[in-house]
């Protein structure tokens, strides 16, 4: 059990997502309070997230260009979804590890892919 700090209900393990920097590895608020400040900070910082998603588009085009064109090549039917390929569970996200090859994806589900990208963050 753990307390929410936005709420202050007490609410089962459960109703927490992970966080891997705090000591108990999950959020302080529950999802339901989680949600309710992500959208209010949506309806605040629209001009603030549109200027960050341009900057990143202006400095990742290559990035942009790969994932524009996976997810082009999945409507389209040209590659097809598969399971992850670390622990087989579907929904997948594509990771790509050479955007100069953008249709040459490795399925990984969230977690797996999560876990991918912190591992290669520790090893820079």
């Amino acid at each position: 059990m753990k307390i929410c700090l936005i709420c202050l209900e007490v609410k089962n393990k459960i109703k927490f997502s992970r966080n891997r920097c705090k000591k108990d590895g999950l959020q302080d608020e529950c999802r339901d309070c989680r949600i309710i400040l992500l959208r209010k900070y949506r309806q605040t910082e629209k001009d603030k997230i549109k200027k960050y998603k341009k900057e990143y588009r202006l400095k990742n085009p290559q990035k942009c260009r790969a994932r524009k064109a996976t997810e082009k090549a999945v409507k389209l039917g040209k590659i097809k979804r598969g399971n992850c390929v670390i622990c087989n569970m579907y929904p997948t996200q594509a990771h790509h590890s050479d955007y100069s090859k953008p249709l040459k994806v490795t399925w990984l589900c969230k977690a797996c892919h999560a876990d991918l990208h912190f591992q290669e963050r520790c090893y820079i």
